[in-house]
């Protein structure tokens, strides 16, 4: 049955459109973290990782260690392709 027959606009999916908006951050971001890592001479903390792609306030506080190494893993896998 067709959505107009059912009463749906099928163009109105605010819930894909926040999606994109996530993902658009999201990947502005990784692009931000992955020059900083190209660029660096030498490995550096998460802390000046951030500070340096200008996303010191994107560090949450309550991670444990092994979360934050998982994250720097996962970028640095991501990197390496």
């Amino acid at each position: 049955m067709p959505p107009s027959l059912i009463n749906i606009n099928a163009y109105h999916q605010p819930g894909v459109e926040a999606g994109k908006k996530a993902a658009e951050t999201l990947l502005g971001l990784q692009r931000k973290v992955f020059s900083v890592l190209k660029n660096a001479d030498q490995p550096m903390q998460l802390a000046a990782l951030a500070e340096k792609a200008g996303a010191s306030d994107r560090i949450e506080d309550e991670k444990s260690d092994s979360d934050r190494a998982a994250f720097v893993r996962c970028l640095g896998s991501a990197y390496a392709d």
